[in-house]
C-alpha cells in the first residue's frame, strides 16, 4: 500500500475508533487499539447499476448484474450519516466501475475494481451521498 493510503487508512481508523463506542452489541470490535471489521455480505448490482446497503454494513462484497464482465455501480441506496464503507468487487473476472457523480457517488472520477483485492473506502455524508476517502489498486 502506498503511504498516503496507509495514512488516510490510519486517519479513518481513528475515527472509526470512535464511532466503534456507539456500536453497542454489534460485531464491530475495538480491543487494545485495533479495529476489527468483518467482511460482509456480497452485493449484486441490480439492473439500474445499484446496491442497497444499511447501517450496519461496513465491508461488503460487489458483483455484477447477471455476472456480467463489467459493470456500473452507480448507486447506494441506504446508509447513515458519517458512515464508512469498504467495497471490493466479488470475483476477479468481473469489473465493478464505480461511477463518479453517477447518482450518489463522488469519487473524483471513475474507478474500476478490476480484481478481487481491489478496495474502495467511501463515506456517507447527509445520510444520501457518498464520497469516496482512498482506494488501492492492487
Amino acid at each position: 500500500m502506498s503511504d498516503d493510503i496507509t495514512r488516510t487508512l490510519v486517519r479513518e481508523i481513528r475515527f472509526l475508533k470512535q464511532r466503534v463506542a456507539r456500536l453497542e452489541g454489534s460485531e464491530y470490535v475495538a480491543q487494545a487499539g485495533s479495529l476489527r471489521c468483518p467482511r460482509g455480505d456480497e452485493k449484486t448490482l441490480d439492473s439500474d447499476g445499484a446496491i442497497s446497503v444499511d447501517s450496519s454494513d461496513f465491508w461488503i462484497l460487489v458483483d455484477t448484474y447477471e455476472d456480467a464482465a463489467s459493470d456500473d455501480l452507480v448507486t447506494i441506496d441506504g446508509g447513515t450519516d458519517g458512515q464508512i464503507l469498504i467495497i471490493q468487487t466479488t470475483n476477479s473476472v468481473r469489473d465493478v466501475v464505480v461511477k463518479d457523480e453517477g447518482d450518489n457517488i463522488k469519487c473524483g472520477g471513475d474507478i474500476t475494481l478490476g480484481d478481487s483485492t481491489d478496495r474502495m473506502v467511501l463515506l456517507c455524508l447527509d445520510g444520501s451521498t457518498w464520497y469516496r476517502l482512498c482506494n488501492a489498486d492492487n
